[in-house]
């Protein structure tokens, strides 16, 4: 979308970011971590054939030594593979014997690997209509199964796969799975616990019941397990390095973030190429507030040495957010999930970030995908609840709520991000500052005591009760006194609501802190840029101004600027500046949609109805490209009417801000709560359409919102039915 969207009221607080990003790298699915399906580095996978593999260290390139289909096999069992190389042994194999079942099972295996997942099914289908007992391939398809979670169908396999195996390693494995999968965890872990006493070798079971103490939320009996399997001497590396991301993770879950960095760490060192351990370290770097710099290089090493991993691109995408680049954040979101369709952590992240945008629609969608990869996943129950909060359905919000067992080391960010959707999403100030005195009272769960006293000083600056509000601010800066995120959120709220003395206290402090970190340009820059928009919202154009030329001198280049510089020549009149300005956004900018927008209603006012269409159909082509492209072109209109709807607000034109609306609701009812909730149509609160038809409609969002049905549940990405 666009690059940014402070061009818009959009502030997605940078501390919202962090935790967030601290609390989706607490839930990050390992990738399928379980039987021959690890996902962290598919073009390096075993096929989803249970292939046990003994622990003998891998050579150091054994693609080089692709001389016959047995080497082929071996290469795919360790997930150390050259497809070139290896198609070169078996294309002259398969035209000799193109029926054989084995060679067209490694030709299943290989497609695989290459991401050719279609191919892959069909090709094991082949397999199994010439020789419907092969062992591999029924194990296969049932693998394959259980990473979509039809566990019905894969538990057919298993039982075929058990009738002409029985009692085998690999029937049990995946025989555990189900269980898994199907939430039976006190069978699975017996059973898996019976195989690491008979197979004490097999990284498989380790995997598996990892992933059941995961999902059961067994949090310090898989820490505990993990701490053990480690201290194996483990032959191969890689199975140790593994083993270690895991726990890493379960840390994350107990927030223990100095464990989870040490364990990520080890893992890095025994296995450079851990794709899940390397990209979580490159995230830490991000959500804990290193510097600037080391930020962009560790995330850009992560990038290039786990090119087919998610997780660097969620590094990115976090990066992204913290600089305020809300445009590509998305972009790389959508392209783990476009790449990588059963990791959960794409599905949960464009859900919380799509929720804090008041995108509501797409929240909806990538939550309910979230549901059907991981059914009962915690993160996606309590993104359901607030959803449902929005909807106003509180009937099935507060059946939600009592069924909902809280995780005791997340209850102050369960109760904060309440007070969030109170506050921010249905405006009942009264019921946000219950939830947000319960986190803040809180111990030990620092950052969301930090972020629940800045949410309670807002409320209080909103009342009009400055010296209150000051006390929970300077609370929450005796915590976190280096938080630039912190600072922007008092700062902004000073502005909004034009405690302009309060604001200047504040950000003559942060410029204080600022210079004592040595903050990057780009973050200086930003920081300026976001609080002249502040100003600007409030009318404070001079002020605006000279917070732009600030931002000008700490990065000329900040691409930002031509935005600002935009909005600013638009409230002063200047429609031939801003239209340059606009211009030169989206030829530096391609997914710069707000920007086209602009250029939209600059061109309707000046009665250029063909042009401004033009301007239009290019912002939709831009948020067509953010998503799966038959979903996002249904939602594309609706999100560029509500767009043109805010810009004519915010330059006053309240006649067209309301018709414009009006369109983005009948096209899309989650328009409704997102406009009685969004910042940028505060100052029509008195308009009749706000204050008569618009809570009307209200009443009526959740009717008019269903869930996705199965049909439209499909991500168009996803692996389904092959």
């Amino acid at each position: 979308m666009a690059r940014h969207l402070y061009c818009r009221n959009k502030f997605l607080s940078v501390a919202a970011i962090i935790i967030a990003a601290i609390l989706i790298l607490g839930i990050m699915n390992t990738g399928c971590a379980r039987l021959g399906c690890q996902r962290e580095k598919p073009q390096a996978v075993p096929s989803p054939s249970p292939t046990i593999v003994e622990n003998k260290p891998v050579p150091a390139d054994d693609s080089m030594t692709l001389t016959d289909i047995g080497s082929v096999n071996k290469a795919l069992d360790r997930g150390n593979i050259d497809s070139a190389k290896a198609w070169q042994v078996l294309e002259p194999l398969l035209q000799q014997n193109p029926n054989d079942p084995g060679l067209l099972f490694t030709k299943s295996r290989l497609l695989w690997t290459e991401g050719k997942y279609a191919e892959a099914q069909t090709t094991v289908n082949q397999v199994l209509e010439k020789d419907p007992k092969n062992a591999s391939a029924l194990a296969f398809k049932a693998s394959v199964l259980l990473d979509n979670f039809q566990n019905k169908e894969a538990a057919e396999y298993v039982k075929r796969l058990k009738e002409i195996d029985p009692g085998s390693q690999k029937s049990q494995l995946l025989q555990a799975q189900v269980l898994v999968n199907t939430m039976e965890y006190a069978q699975a872990e017996s059973m898996l616990n019976a195989l690491i006493k008979k197979y004490p070798d097999s990284i498989e079971a380790y995997k598996i019941l990892a992933n059941a103490y995961d999902q059961s939320l067994q949090t310090d009996k898989g820490i505990e397990f993990l701490n053990a399997a480690v201290k194996r001497n483990w032959s191969n590396p890689k199975d140790k390095s593994f083993l270690l991301g895991r726990m890493g993770e379960m840390y994350e879950r107990k927030g223990n973030m100095q464990e989870a960095v040490k364990a990520m760490d080890e893992a890095v060192k025994l296995d450079p190429d851990n794709a899940l351990a390397s990209g979580k370290l490159a995230m830490f770097t991000v959500v804990l507030e290193n510097p600037g710099q080391m930020r962009k290089d560790v995330v850009k090493a992560a990038g290039e040495k786990n090119a087919d991993s998610p997780y660097p691109l969620y590094a990115q995408a976090q990066l992204a957010m913290y600089d305020g680049q809300f445009g590509p954040a998305r972009v790389f979101i959508n392209e783990a999930i476009k790449r990588f369709p059963l990791n959960i952590t794409g599905y949960f992240l464009l859900g919380k970030f799509s929720l804090d945008n008041y995108e509501y629609k797409i929240a909806q969608r990538a939550y309910a995908q979230a549901e059907v990869r991981r059914p009962g996943d915690y993160d996606t129950k309590m993104g359901e609840i607030f959803l449902a909060l929005i909807q106003r359905d509180f009937d099935k919000a507060n059946k939600m709520m009592s069924d909902f067992v809280i995780l005791e080391h997340r209850k102050a960010e369960y109760y904060r991000r309440l007070g969030d959707v109170y506050y921010k999403h249905l405006r009942e100030p009264a019921k946000a500052r219950e939830y947000y005195n319960k986190a803040a009272g809180i111990t030990g769960q620092g950052l969301e005591s930090v972020m629940a006293s800045v949410a309670l000083g807002k409320i209080e600056l909103g009342e009009g009760k400055v010296t209150e509000a000051e006390k929970y601010f300077n609370l929450a800066l005796a915590k976190s006194p280096a938080m630039y995120s912190v600072y922007a959120d008092i700062i902004d709220c000073a502005i909004g609501n034009k405690k302009f003395d309060l604001a200047k206290k504040y950000m003559g402090l942060w410029d204080q802190e600022s210079a004592k970190l040595k903050s990057p340009p780009r973050a200086v820059s930003s920081a300026y840029i976001r609080f002249a928009y502040m100003y600007s919202i409030v009318g404070e154009v001079e002020e605006a101004k000279r917070l732009i030329e600030l931002a000008k001198r700490a990065e000329p280049g900040n691409p930002l600027l031509e935005v600002s510089l935009g909005r600013i020549a638009m409230m002063e009149g200047n429609k031939e500046a801003a239209k340059g300005y606009f211009g030169t956004s989206v030829k530096n900018d391609k997914h710069d949609a707000f920007s086209w927008v602009w250029l939209g209603v600059i061109a309707e006012q000046e009665g250029k109805q063909k042009e401004a269409e033009t301007c239009f159909d290019n912002a939709k082509k831009v948020f067509s490209t953010v998503g799966p492209p038959k979903f996002m072109e249904q939602l594309a209109p609706s999100m560029v009417d509500y767009l043109k709807a805010c810009d004519y607000a915010f330059i006053k034109d309240r006649k067209n801000a309301v018709l414009n609306l009006k369109k983005a609701i009948e096209e899309d009812a989650f328009n409704a709560p997102r406009a009685y909730a969004d910042p940028e149509f505060y100052s029509m609160r008195v308009d009749p359409f706000f204050k008569n038809e618009l809570p009307q409609i209200l009443k009526t969002v959740k009717d008019r919102t269903p869930p996705p049905t199965k049909d439209e549940l499909t991500w168009e990405y996803e692996r389904q039915g092959q």
